[in-house]
């Protein structure tokens, strides 16, 4: 249990969670060849806040915490939507994997007690985006991370994974998804994986990880708090845009056409049994 009444598992019941699932995380880890870069950069001890680009199927955000977990013995707490917790089980699901949801206070006191916090500041926004928009990050008005930074005075550490936005072609709905989320605050997609299935396309997928980003102390007069939140925002917004090209182009056109030619051969044996 934390403070401000959010109800989490204990620390032991979470890694004994994450143990079992470790399994159907080696199984995704092997199918993706899934690999870090710079994982050095995640502190051994002490707090920092993970900010990562976030893809449709979501689940290369769980193979960076557990490869954390594997090197460092560290659970990361992630900051969940709001909308796992409308649904019971779906939300002790996530809770039992160490996440809570995704509020202000409850970053607060996990910071403070020198927890790792992961999340996604682009959100359903950035999840559901077409593959028209792959790549593309979706913080433009999200700060309150950056506001968790500077309170807590907790570096930022990116995490940027862009090939996870292949795993899946998603199809542009733009005007029914925006509808759906401005008016209910849930997801809506269409998209397909492997041939017309659901199965993710196997497609190696590596998370590329930035050294720590340092938030200014916040000044006292509301004026400069709110300009250096800005700056602070654009400064590791900048940052993750960097990060991002500098993964696609490591990548490059050789890893693109391999997983291209998996793909096609794949599909191919996926039509001819339809």
């Amino acid at each position: 249990m934390i403070s401000l009444g959010l109800s989490v598992a204990s620390k032991k019941k979470i890694i004994r969670n994450l143990k079992k699932i470790k399994p159907f995380a080696e199984l995704l880890a092997s199918y993706h060849r899934y690999e870090t870069r710079g994982l050095e950069n995640i502190p051994q001890k002490g707090s920092a806040i993970i900010a990562m680009s976030h893809s449709l199927a979501t689940y290369d955000v769980a193979l960076l915490f557990q490869a954390i977990y594997d090197e460092y013995d560290r659970v990361v707490r992630s900051m969940a939507g709001h909308l796992f917790f409308k649904f019971p089980l779906l939300g002790t699901l996530v809770e039992n994997v160490g996440a809570v949801d995704g509020d202000y206070d409850a970053g607060i006191a996990l910071l403070k007690k020198g927890e790792l916090v992961g999340l996604c500041p682009g959100g359903v926004p950035e999840a559901t985006r077409s593959s028209e928009e792959a790549y593309q990050l979706r913080w433009q008005n999200r700060r309150g991370f950056i506001k968790l930074a500077m309170a807590t005075q907790t570096p930022i550490i990116l995490a940027m994974c862009p090939r996870a936005d292949d795993l899946y072609q998603v199809y542009n709905t733009q005007v029914l998804r925006n509808f759906i989320y401005d008016k209910f605050k849930a997801p809506f997609f269409l998209a397909r994986g492997l041939g017309p299935s659901l199965l993710p396309r196997p497609i190696k997928l590596i998370h590329w990880i930035s050294e720590p980003i340092y938030p200014p102390k916040p000044a006292r007069n509301i004026i400069r708090y709110n300009l250096q939140v800005r700056d602070f925002h654009a400064e590791v917004t900048m940052k993750a845009e960097a990060l991002m090209k500098k993964a696609l182009a490591y990548e490059g056109e050789g890893q693109t056409s391999l997983s291209e030619s998996l793909i096609q051969a794949a599909a191919k044996m996926v039509d001819s049994n339809i």
